[in-house]
């Protein structure tokens, strides 16, 4: 029994060896079994056949080229110039096999690349690259840096514009990668890549230009709402924008001077105060009138200062503005529909209250043969009182009912008349004031009040 494991065992081990040594010769002049050239599978084959291969695979090689923008070339590997002689460099790969390690490779993968068997004509290769798109002077698209827009009204705000990549690509580096991808046989070459372009300098995350626009639009996402004497006015980005300065570190601040002159526009659009108005008499008939003292006059001062101080808390905020002179009423009309009308051509006083006359009287009005007419205009009441004395140069006196609306003239009663009306203020008027019947001037002082608009006209 013994004898005969040992014979086994010699036959085995004889017919291991003869194995072993047919692998080893086998594997002398043939790739192991788990080889890759080019990741292509060539195991148990020889330099040779690998080379039949490699060289029909070559005539039917391409290069695809990506570039931006979608351009994209793609170019045989015979219009680049570019052929191939495989078999000295597949005989040298197989030299730096070790036959004796035949048995791995039926578990292991051996990879290999061909290299220096690629010749590329410079002439054919240089034309070819020249005329692909990419260099193309144009459709080179030069890069634009990322930077804030304009103010967008619709946003009340600024964005930060993307910087554009651009298509200025650098040739020499990309012929190279090219150049690179034949010897290599790749199929794809992506040229997309930052390395192969010229770059914007500024980013979208740029920290300065962010900072800038965060700063921009804490002042333009702000709204005023103003009470101009009832009438609304939104003060917001659309304004706001005009008065901001950006300095070069992002920081942003006011142009207080000329956040201080829309103040002043407000002023000179919405002011009513010294301004013509256009008033229509009881008789239907337009006038143009100027105000003598009467209508709404803002604090200018008081105000521009009041909107630094808005636009420093950066704070939305609803706003009444502050008047050095008021009108009896808001509003674009700010006379209203109740006030006196005191028609001095026809020496007639109307009180007007709600749009309908109540009550109406004849007068005497300034004499104008002495220059002494009653001025026209309109004016505000400044106030009524009862059983004042008036007293000029050469007079003192007593009158029950005075009602004065400019400085020294105003309307009280005369009882000292014994007619008022028709062409008596021409010769024998007053000193200036408007001279009512006493019945009727203690009528109007109970209808009457402080500011209450007074319009005279001739």
């Amino acid at each position: 029994m013994k004898k005969v494991l040992k014979i086994t065992a010699i036959v085995a081990a004889a017919l291991f060896l003869t194995v072993y040594g047919v692998g080893c010769w086998y594997f002398y002049t043939h790739y192991f079994y788990g080889t890759k050239i080019d990741g292509v599978v060539y195991g148990c084959m020889t330099p040779e056949e690998v080379a039949v291969d490699v060289t029909a695979r070559q005539k039917n090689y391409s290069l695809a080229i990506r570039g931006r923008y979608e351009m994209e070339e793609v170019r045989t590997g015979k219009e680049l110039g570019a052929s191939i002689d495989p078999l000295e460099e597949l005989r040298s790969n197989l030299r730096r096999q070790r036959p004796w390690m035949w048995p791995v490779s039926f578990f292991e993968t051996f990879e290999d690349e061909l290299t220096g068997s690629i010749q590329i004509d410079e002439e054919t290769f240089t034309a070819q690259v020249d005329a692909m798109s990419f260099f193309q002077p144009k459709k080179q698209i030069a890069p634009v840096d990322a930077k804030l827009s304009d103010y967008l009204p619709e946003k009340k705000g600024y964005e930060v514009l993307t910087e554009v990549e651009g298509s200025t690509i650098h040739k020499e580096d990309a012929v190279e990668a090219i150049w690179e991808a034949v010897t290599t046989r790749q199929a794809e070459l992506d040229l997309t890549g930052a390395e192969y372009y010229e770059e914007p300098k500024i980013f979208s995350d740029d920290e300065r230009l962010n900072k800038e626009a965060e700063e921009l639009n804490a002042y333009t996402n702000l709204t005023f709402s103003y009470d101009m004497h009832g009438v609304p006015v939104t003060v917001d980005g659309d304004q706001i924008h005009e008065w901001l300065v950006c300095a070069a570190d992002g920081t942003v601040t006011v142009d207080e001077e000329l956040a201080k002159a829309y103040v002043k526009e407000l002023a000179d659009t919405y002011n009513t105060y010294g301004k013509v108005r256009i008033f229509k008499t009881v008789s239907g008939v337009e006038k143009k009138l100027k105000s003598g003292a009467y209508g709404w006059k803002m604090d200018v001062e008081a105000e521009q200062e009041a909107l630094l101080t808005m636009l420093a808390d950066k704070k939305s905020v609803a706003h009444t503005p502050q008047w050095t002179k008021e009108g009896y009423v808001t509003g674009e009309n700010d006379i209203g529909s109740t006030y006196v009308e005191i028609d001095l051509s026809a020496q007639h006083l109307y009180f007007i209250k709600d749009g309908s006359v109540i009550m109406e009287s004849p007068l005497v009005s300034g004499n104008m043969s002495r220059g002494w007419g009653t001025p026209g205009g309109v004016f505000g009441l400044t106030y009524k009182t009862r059983n004042a004395v008036l007293r000029g140069a050469d007079y003192a006196t007593p009158v029950g009912y005075w009602m004065p609306f400019n400085g020294n003239i105003g309307m009280h009663d005369a009882g000292w008349r014994g007619s008022f009306g028709g062409t008596i203020y021409q010769t024998s008027g007053s000193h200036g004031c408007v001279n009512l019947p006493p019945n009727k001037a203690k009528e109007i002082y109970g209808y009457v009040e402080k500011n209450m608009p007074v319009v005279c006209y001739y």
